[in-house]
């Protein structure tokens, strides 16, 4: 967050950092011309019912007719193309590996980053719910959402490589009702 105050500050933006849970921000309701999801902050959680709760949470926060953008990987993508472990070169200083665990519609990754210069930059496990495109819009319609629009085959990287789950994405848009 410190980041993006600097970045903000920087170029003269009157940006507003807020941390918070995503299932409750406690921010007021109807704030928000729209509302984006990004970099898989969407399917950290095992149970539909928290990942449903960041979809309503969404709801509550955007103006009525205001879209939402969900950021997602590519569940196909990471079934076809999985596996167990990776590594991956950031920087010509920094290497990712990755050590991943796939059970059923969930993922359990330990991803460890390394800087040949500083040692450990950081150590960490986080899991990945993998979402076929009707649960995701079965949520959105749960949640309030209307107008879904999924755009698959998704890659922001010019270069082949495995950059975890942002290597495919999918890319889903929704309408507050």
């Amino acid at each position: 967050m410190q980041l993006g105050r600097n970045k903000a500050g920087e170029q003269g933006l009157p940006v507003c950092f807020v941390q918070a849970d995503a299932r409750e921000t406690g921010l007021a309701g109807e704030r928000f011309d729209f509302v984006l999801v990004m970099a898989n902050s969407f399917g950290y959680f095992p149970d539909d019912n928290d990942n449903l709760q960041i979809l309503c949470e969404a709801y509550r926060l955007c103006r009525p007719g205001g879209p939402l953008l969900l950021d997602l990987l590519d569940s196909n993508y990471v079934v076809e193309n999985f596996r167990p472990s990776s590594v991956h070169k950031a920087t010509e200083d920094v290497t990712v590996n990755r050590e991943r665990e796939l059970s059923d519609n969930l993922i359990r990754v330990r991803e460890t980053v390394v800087s040949g210069a500083r040692g450990l930059l950081r150590e960490g496990t986080y899991c990945e719910r993998l979402y076929k495109e009707d649960e995701v819009e079965s949520l959105l319609k749960q949640a309030g959402f209307g107008q879904i629009d999924f755009k698959t085959d998704f890659s922001s990287h010019q270069n082949p490589g495995d950059y975890g789950f942002m290597t495919q994405r999918v890319i889903v848009t929704a309408v507050r009702g």
